[in-house]
């Protein structure tokens, strides 16, 4: 966390600092993010920056989950919609996550190197954003049960690990199959995408099976 010093600055000093972060962060990985490019741009002594920020790990960790909040926040206020079945509010998830790399750039970038990249991802803030998509996939899953779609007897902890399991790789699918980044998706490549968000959500609904129950639940 900041050092209080960086909390008693005006909004105004403070935003600047962090917008110069998130583009630094965003436009570089860990390893190339630099504090001297970033005082450089805020016109402030190297100096400063250690009267706010321990170091450049702890400036990435705040970073970081300040862009996974916004991230989750995004997603969180899609709602199901009147009418609509479970699955196809989770295919749109899917389509939302997607769309706020397109509309949020560059907290996007950071979210998606921290998931699917080699970032050194701070042992706390791995914890934190770990349990923060735990909660709300469990949160998903239960509407799911209420809606009678996914069957009462399902362990949502074990369901909830194993969407975990599949989103740390769903970024490498998109990559290798299409030979396309999350990092710098463009409109177009959301229509070329919804087939694979329909194919994904299928795989949920039915897993692996030759065909669905005959019933269609």
């Amino acid at each position: 966390m900041p050092k209080q010093t960086f909390f008693n600055l005006p909004d105004e000093k403070r935003m600047a600092i962090l917008d110069v972060a998130i583009v630094e962060f965003a436009e570089n990985d860990y390893q190339s993010a630099s504090i001297s490019r970033m005082v450089a741009r805020l016109g402030i002594a190297k100096g400063s920056f250690y009267q706010y920020f321990e170091d450049k790990n702890d400036l990435y960790a705040f970073v970081l989950d300040l862009a996974m909040r916004e991230r989750l926040t995004f997603v969180q206020q899609h709602t199901i919609a009147a009418g609509q079945s479970f699955f196809e509010y989770v295919q749109e998830l899917l389509e939302v996550g997607m769309r706020f790399d397109l509309a949020h750039p560059y907290p996007g970038r950071i979210v998606y190197r921290a998931l699917f990249g080699a970032e050194p991802i701070p042992g706390e803030s791995r914890t934190r954003i770990r349990q923060s998509l735990l909660d709300y996939q469990r949160q998903v899953l239960r509407l799911g049960v209420e809606m009678g779609e996914i069957a009462p007897d399902v362990n949502l902890d074990l369901a909830a690990h194993m969407l975990n399991a599949v989103a740390a790789d769903f970024g490498g699918f998109i990559a290798a199959h299409f030979q396309m980044s999350p990092e710098g998706l463009t409109p177009g490549d959301m229509t070329l995408l919804r087939a694979t968000f329909a194919q994904a959500t299928r795989i949920l609904r039915y897993g692996l099976s030759a065909r669905p129950p005959a019933n269609g639940a």
